[in-house]
């Protein structure tokens, strides 16, 4: 009965929650005024602790916005490295959704994470797959997120459950991955593939960097920024890393 207080409580700030507040009003109803039997019950209670985890980490994100973003994803429980950046300049709703199981990702030492980047650690789809295989009952399929060190994931990439990206990655924006990747690569696109090594990538940078065409347009930058306050390091890192 506790976890229909929690939810009858999350009802009462319905105005608050995310569009996912009718399902859980229905099944909620469902519970009080027409009891299905045990197993029914069982797999009903499931369902119901899965929407109130992922509604109390909306909200949570939702209320947490101006937060540094660092310490804002430390204290939902994702394992984060030394030195990482997480953007959400210019603005400040575009945190990393880290979904329902923020404590199943990992982000490694000097990763720079782009804007409105979305985890996800679970897959949905099972509960339509339920309707062709009832015997299997209602669960869930989960899965590790873990980016390793020097990284960096570009803005609106979408990561799937189970997915590993390697050192030293880059991963364009917009992109969905769908699958592992190795160390030292480069993949982009819907759904993400291979598109060069990184130290080919560097060196293409690098040489853009040196023509006279990159040295106007920087020097053009800079003219437009001036008189511009640049955001201080302080809200990209925790404060504990400045002085690393």
């Amino acid at each position: 009965m506790n976890l229909l207080k929690k939810i009858a409580n999350l009802i009462r700030k319905e105005k608050r929650l995310p569009d996912g507040r009718r399902q859980i009003r229905f099944l909620f109803f469902r519970m009080t005024t027409e009891p299905p039997p045990l197993t029914k019950l069982q797999e009903e209670l499931q369902f119901l602790r899965e929407k109130l985890t992922l509604c109390e980490n909306m909200l949570r994100q939702r209320e947490s916005c101006s937060e540094n973003p660092v310490n804002y994803a430390r204290k939902l429980g994702v394992k984060v490295g030394k030195r990482v950046r997480i953007t959400t300049y210019p603005n400040p709703d575009s945190h990393p959704l880290y979904g329902s199981e923020p404590y199943l990702i990992e982000i490694g030492d000097d990763c720079l994470l782009s804007f409105g980047i979305t985890f996800l650690t679970h897959d949905g789809s099972i509960r339509t797959s339920h309707f062709l295989r009832p015997e299997c009952g209602l669960f869930s399929q989960f899965g590790r997120i873990k980016i390793g060190k020097r990284s960096f994931i570009g803005c609106h990439v979408i990561i799937m459950p189970g997915v590993t990206i390697g050192n030293e990655c880059v991963i364009g924006a917009g992109s969905i991955v769908t699958k592992s990747i190795p160390d030292g690569e480069v993949w982009a696109g819907n759904p993400a593939r291979f598109i060069t090594r990184t130290e080919k990538l560097a060196e293409k940078q690098y040489n853009r960097w040196l023509s006279p065409e990159h040295q106007r347009i920087e020097a053009e930058v800079a003219a437009t920024r001036n008189g511009i306050p640049i955001l201080p390091r302080e809200a990209f890192f925790s404060v504990e890393e400045l002085d690393d």
